[in-house]
């Protein structure tokens, strides 16, 4: 039998006495609203009709597995997906065939980092990240831009020169972005 989890995730500002009180060691990553959806597994062919491209995604991801840094669809060009790799090697773009419909696949190269590096960065850098930015609070890598992504309760914290300081430590491109709590609520469980 198959469960289905759904759970909503708000982004509510704080009062500012309440702000600096919340308990990392019970947060959650969250992807900071307001930034783009990259991570579709669908399509859309001429008339609009939605194609799943997860396994053109997967066998992608599979080929060319330790140049990933990005695998994605922009919503206003669902008939393309796009492949961000590491390295300089050219990869000549594709056409596949999904469900009787064309789906161009762009490469793009020489980014400086794959997903996983990013992934990696993140995860061993996140106490070094709230040592310098106490308000970070939400995270994610980001496969459309090639940075770390995170969310800060202050606008003082998004600061372009922490988000440098942030950068240089790391060893990775850092995005800051001002955004509020993440506030989880009640998932319900469909059975």
């Amino acid at each position: 039998m198959r469960s289905l989890i759904v759970a909503a995730v708000v982004f509510t500002p704080l009062p500012v006495a309440a702000q600096f009180s919340f308990n990392r060691a019970e947060m959650v990553i969250a992807r900071p609203a307001e930034l783009p959806v990259a991570y579709d597994d669908r399509a859309t062919d001429a008339d609009g009709n939605f194609v799943d491209i997860g396994g053109v995604i997967a066998a992608l991801r599979n080929e060319f597995d330790d140049r990933i840094a990005g695998v994605y669809s922009e919503p206003e060009r669902r008939s393309r997906v796009i492949v961000r790799l590491t390295g300089h090697d050219f990869v000549r773009d594709r056409l596949q065939h999904v469900d009787g419909q064309a789906i161009t696949v762009e490469f793009r190269i020489g980014a400086s980092h794959t997903l996983i590096e990013l992934q990696r960065t993140l995860k061993e850098g996140w106490p070094e990240i709230l040592a310098k930015v106490p308000t970070a609070h939400a995270h994610y890598a980001s496969e459309v831009t090639g940075e770390l992504v995170i969310s800060v309760i202050s606008d003082d914290d998004a600061s372009q020169e922490r988000q440098s300081e942030l950068s240089l430590l790391l060893g990775v491109p850092v995005k800051l972005r001002q955004q509020g709590l993440a506030v989880l609520m009640p998932g319900l469980v469909h059975q």
